[in-house]
């Protein structure tokens, strides 16, 4: 009797990991879990209970590496973010300043004319440049 409270059939097995039977069975073959009664197969209960525990373990320290990139995805994320505000804002300056230099070379030229235009109306009025006609 003490052999059915200490031990697991296949299927319990499966249901206390919550794998499949054909998973106990090749964790069996594996060696990972050690056969104690061959007709039914039964493993040890304590072997069953270290396995299970062992796997949350591995599965808490799943779900905090899973945190952890996520955090760093999140960082990553955010770098980004801040990159693409730097190159937006950096490209809103470039526009401004070749705005601003546009309209500088437009106020240069419309001065460059007016003081030819000044020129012209001043040589006019001395007649100078008009000749002997």
């Amino acid at each position: 009797m003490s052999k059915k409270v200490d031990s697991y059939t296949v299927a319990q097995t499966a249901l206390a990991l919550g794998v499949s039977t054909k998973r106990i069975r090749q964790l069996i073959e594996q060696g990972k879990l050690i056969k104690i009664g061959e007709s039914p197969v039964i493993v040890s209960q304590l072997e069953v209970l270290e396995l299970k525990a062992q796997r949350e373990k591995n599965k808490g320290v799943s779900i905090a590496r899973k945190g952890r990139e996520q955090v760093q995805a999140s960082g990553i994320a955010d770098q980004l973010s801040k990159i693409v505000e730097t190159i937006n804002e950096n490209n809103r300056r470039a526009i401004e300043t070749m705005e601003n230099a546009e309209a500088l070379n437009r106020e240069t030229y419309t001065q460059r004319i007016n003081d030819l235009q000044t020129e012209i109306k001043r040589l006019k009025a001395r007649k100078w440049w008009q000749g002997s006609k």
